[in-house]
């Protein structure tokens, strides 16, 4: 199978590329690549790779790791965006997931997949798939195994939670409609997955660094998880030790300890008390690199 790098991945390759030689700062960045979508569905339209069927889910896979990417992400259903699609849609056989799958295993690397409600997700779970994103609905024992060891969900609380940053952006009103009438049950869902204690990781399906009400979307998401009930200890390690042992680099980064990459952010007070404090960060360090220096 030839592979043809979009535009997106060309930007990408390039990025990492200088960030190794030393040419430029810039965050670690750990990508999927294209997402690999079934033809028509959640992904349509947005650069994405499209399949059918176990083997061609399969190639896809292969080609987008084959091109540089770490990871694979799949949609299992329906989402937001669109018209006339709803999170409850199923969109992949179990044949399909078990292809990106196995691609993934043949390269020691795991499938995300987005995710919308209790029987997609078991099924991918029984096909092997260990990262869940949204989890717009969730029952509860949909969540007592989704806290099974191994297994992560990126809640992305901040998708149905940002009106304001969605209309900036000039998203079109049905999907800020179908954002906003999916909030309440995504909302329920995640304290359910809190309840059950399942691994949870910080993302945002936006920029993380795009202010979304005065600060970044990254900080305003872990705000939301621990509104949602998680501790402030969990949700730190929402974007620390749990985003590091999921992408595979736990073992030199999402620690402040000896041996490890001094990735670092400081604040002027303790987050354990008032996660509110990382509203306003004053050091950033990668590295043991000083990127930023607010603090007088």
């Amino acid at each position: 199978m030839v592979d043809v790098l979009t535009g997106e991945r060309l930007y990408q390759r390039a990025v990492e590329t200088a960030v190794r030689r030393g040419w430029f700062t810039a965050p670690r960045i750990i990508g999927a690549g294209r997402a690999v979508s079934t033809r028509g569905g959640h992904g349509q339209g947005s650069a994405c790779a499209y399949a059918t069927g176990e083997q061609e889910f399969y190639q896809a896979a292969l080609a987008e790791l084959a091109a540089g990417a770490d990871h694979v992400k799949i949609f299992i259903n329906g989402g937001l965006a669109g018209r006339d699609e709803h999170y409850e849609q199923p969109e992949m056989t179990d044949g399909e997931i078990r292809g990106a799958v196995r691609a993934a295993a043949e390269h020691d690397t795991y499938v995300v997949a987005h995710s919308g409600e209790p029987t997609a997700i078991r099924q991918a779970l029984a096909q092997g798939v260990r990262c869940f994103e949204h989890a717009y609905r969730l029952d509860d024992e949909t969540a007592a195994l989704l806290a099974r060891p191994g297994i992560f969900v990126t809640p992305t609380l901040c998708v149905t939670r940002s009106e304001s940053w969605m209309r900036e952006r000039g998203f079109e009103e049905h999907s800020i409609r179908n954002a906003l009438a999916a909030a309440d049950e995504h909302l329920n869902s995640i304290q359910r997955a809190i309840r059950a204690g399942v691994t949870l990781v910080n993302g945002t399906d936006y920029p993380p660094g795009d202010p979304v009400g005065g600060i970044p979307a990254a900080v305003h998401e872990l705000l939301l998880m621990a509104g949602a009930g998680l501790s402030p200890l969990l949700s730190l390690q929402s974007v620390s030790v749990n985003a590091a042992a999921l992408l595979g680099i736990g073992d030199r980064v999402g620690q402040i300890r000896p041996g490890y990459e001094a990735d670092l952010v400081a604040v002027a007070a303790d987050p354990l008390d008032d996660l509110a404090a990382l509203r306003a960060i004053s050091l950033v360090v990668q590295g043991g690199r000083v990127v930023r220096e607010d603090a007088r």
